[in-house]
């Protein structure tokens, strides 16, 4: 990663959205699987997360940033319905 990545990744957490420069594809692959396996009954992502459209993700994504001692928190907000 370079440091311009890591512009473009702050600058994208600082109007809210998920930078793909700082939260890879892979992580975000392992995150949607873990969102969908604790879901209650009833419940489900998109249907695009649903199929796996990781660039749909990043769009639907809403992220809220939280300094601490040690670094970031990204608090990410995925819509399910």
């Amino acid at each position: 990663m370079t440091l311009e990545d890591i512009g473009i990744g702050l600058a994208l957490l600082a109007t809210g959205n998920l930078p793909p420069e700082l939260f890879p594809p892979t992580q975000l692959r392992s995150v949607l699987k873990e969102i969908r396996a604790s879901l209650a009954m009833g419940w489900a992502l998109t249907p695009a997360l649903q199929n796996g459209d990781l660039w749909r993700a990043y769009q639907e994504a809403r992220v809220v940033v939280a300094a601490t001692t040690n670094g970031l928190l990204l608090f990410i907000h995925m819509p399910i319905f």
